[in-house]
């Protein structure tokens, strides 16, 4: 039996989106750890495996149908987000017409979130919710012995005219127990991050989940799928699992000896004490490899900072969300905004990057005012790297219940959207037009400003690293400036 693990090109007219995190299209593409790790568990028990990135590849719907037409895949397995909804219902259906025979298994956040919109009349699909690893084995087998059984935990299908649930399993404890992803199954050739400067590069996690009570908090793609089951079962988070520091090293080792230079750690926070923290840093330095992560800016001290330096970190992303304290309070961040603006100060003193989120229209009483105030302390702190996005309430989190409850969602429900373009949300004082057309000022007067630019070109090291650059930019130029990409509600 062959699975493939597709991530097919955009085919609802939209550019591709990200699919470690799912709430932007890509601005640059990264390596789907969560896909990996499934196919290096399915290849070690005996299967064979194929993993294809359309978007990252470059290649579009005419090599996605030949590929579909020559393949001898059985299973065709997609990590769903939000964004990508339609582009993966449409892919079933073009593979529908030319292997009528094939299976179909849907896992991810929109999957978790709404089971049911990927059920259809037919009988060739299986969605996994929450964690996908153990469970994909499970279902694997099952499928390939005819014995598909609504008692295989966290999956949904139809089982004729009815839909067959299977029981809400228990999450996965130790997280040392999954073997290390088998990266040689990818190409990474085509993936870069266009803040680093060395490659080829790839991406890691040495935890699962955050600790923290942000109520509009969507955090990286498998977290989500795990939060999200847990609080169905438990009414909670789940705990923070952290992986041992003897099975990071020698992944870290895996990574150097493969001949990887850069690698994303895509940890929802990266710092869980300061004595580990230092321990990591000493691993990427032994190994020398270029890193970054993200992390709560009020758990970075200076000897991380110092230690983050030497151990070659280019960047840190901070999730500020607002320099508006009274905002801040409102979305639970539970952040000293004097602090954060210290650490900041601190990391560009030692020639680390901060990088900072900031989100708009998180708080429902969040005026104009306070999102300027919000991008001048960015431009007066000199912060160089700073995404800004609006806020999207997906559902299960308590931003999203509010909104539901209150009003404040078009359309009553969620709806798709580009989180750094465009708003699904509308509140009395500060409308859906005023947070597009804050976020568009936004970019443009921090991404298109002399200091900035100037700034970006005595950076430059090597010709890939300003490729890399450039095509990020572009990207920005035509939403912000030009206003090519069309915005989900003008579909």
């Amino acid at each position: 039996m062959k699975i493939s693990f597709l991530s097919p090109p955009a085919l609802d007219g939209k550019p591709a989106a990200d699919r470690l995190y799912g709430c932007a299209y890509s601005f640059y593409y990264l390596p789907h750890i969560p896909s990996l790790m499934c196919a290096t568990i399915l290849r070690d028990n005996g299967y064979k495996i194929e993993l294809l990135d359309f978007p990252a590849q470059k290649k579009g719907i005419s090599e996605f149908t030949g590929y579909i037409k020559s393949t001898d895949a059985d299973i065709f397995v997609f990590y769903s987000v939000f964004l990508t909804k339609r582009t993966d219902i449409k892919a079933r259906e073009i593979i529908r017409q030319f292997k009528p025979g094939a299976r179909f298994i849907y896992m991810g956040p929109y999957p978790t979130a709404f089971p049911l919109e990927l059920i259809d009349d037919r009988e060739d699909t299986v969605v996994v919710r929450g964690e996908p690893e153990l469970t994909t084995l499970k279902l694997i087998k099952a499928i390939e012995s005819g014995s598909l059984r609504a008692d295989i935990e966290n999956i949904v299908f139809r089982n004729g005219k009815d839909i067959s649930y299977g029981p809400i399993g228990e999450f996965i404890e130790d997280i040392d127990s999954l073997p290390i992803p088998d990266r040689r199954l990818l190409d990474h050739s085509v993936y870069f991050n266009s803040k680093m400067k060395k490659s080829p590069q790839t991406v890691l996690l040495t935890s699962r989940g955050c600790s923290f009570r942000c109520w509009y908090c969507f955090p990286n793609s498998l977290s989500y799928v795990r939060e999200a089951v847990h609080k169905g079962k438990y009414g909670r988070k789940p705990p923070v699992k952290l992986m041992a520091l003897e099975r990071i090293e020698k992944e870290l080792k895996e990574i150097s000896d493969m001949g990887f230079k850069a690698v994303s750690v895509m940890d929802d926070n990266f710092i869980w004490g300061e004595e580990r923290t230092l321990k990591l840093c000493g691993f990427f330095k032994k190994y020398d490899l270029e890193w970054s992560c993200l992390a709560r800016v009020d758990l970075v001290t200076e000897p991380i900072i110092k230690a983050m330096k030497e151990s070659n970190c280019t960047y840190v992303d901070f999730g500020i969300e607002s320099f508006d304290p009274d905002v801040l309070k409102c979305i639970k961040k539970d952040l000293d905004i004097e602090k954060a603006k210290t650490t900041i100060k601190l990391m560009q003193r030692h020639g680390v990057e901060p990088e900072v989120n900031i989100l708009i229209g998180s708080c429902p009483t969040e005026k104009k005012e306070s999102i300027k105030k919000t991008v001048n302390a960015v431009e007066e702190l000199k912060i160089h790297y700073v995404l800004y996005s609006i806020a999207s309430p997906f559902p299960g989190t308590e931003l999203y219940e509010a909104a539901k409850r209150e009003g404040w969602l078009i359309g009553g429900e969620y709806s798709l959207n580009d989180a750094v373009y465009e708003s699904v949300l509308s509140y009395p004082q500060l409308t859906k037009k005023d947070m597009e057309g804050l976020i568009a000022w936004a970019y443009r007067r921090h991404y298109f400003s002399p200091h900035f630019l100037l700034k970006e070109l005595k950076s430059l090291t090597s010709i890939t690293e300003l490729l890399s650059k450039l095509r990020t930019g572009l990207i920005v130029f035509k939403k912000y400036v030009l206003g090519l990409q069309k915005k989900e509600s003008g579909m």
